[in-house]
């Protein structure tokens, strides 16, 4: 952790991790929210890829920042993509 901007960045990553556990968890609990997982296998799976991720960003590993986009930018776009054909 070089500067202010990699805790921001990481606080930020954390801050969405909890969100989307959240929402992960009502789901399961039938409880109504506003937002809704595509898939509860997909989303728990992300879950787990979005902790070894933080933690690589953490590290100042390059490769967690690209999984990190990877994961979160192009995986829930092309799996929303491919449910809705």
């Amino acid at each position: 952790m070089k500067t202010v901007l990699n805790w921001l960045l990481i606080m930020f990553a954390i801050m969405f991790w909890v969100f989307r556990l959240v929402v992960t968890f009502l789901y399961s609990m039938k409880i109504e929210f506003m937002f809704e997982p595509i898939d509860m296998n997909i989303e728990v799976i992300l879950l787990f890829v979005t902790i070894l991720t933080i933690i690589l960003i953490a590290k100042r590993k390059l490769l967690g920042g690209i999984l990190y986009f990877l994961t979160y930018g192009r995986i829930l776009w092309l799996w929303h993509i491919f449910i809705s054909c």
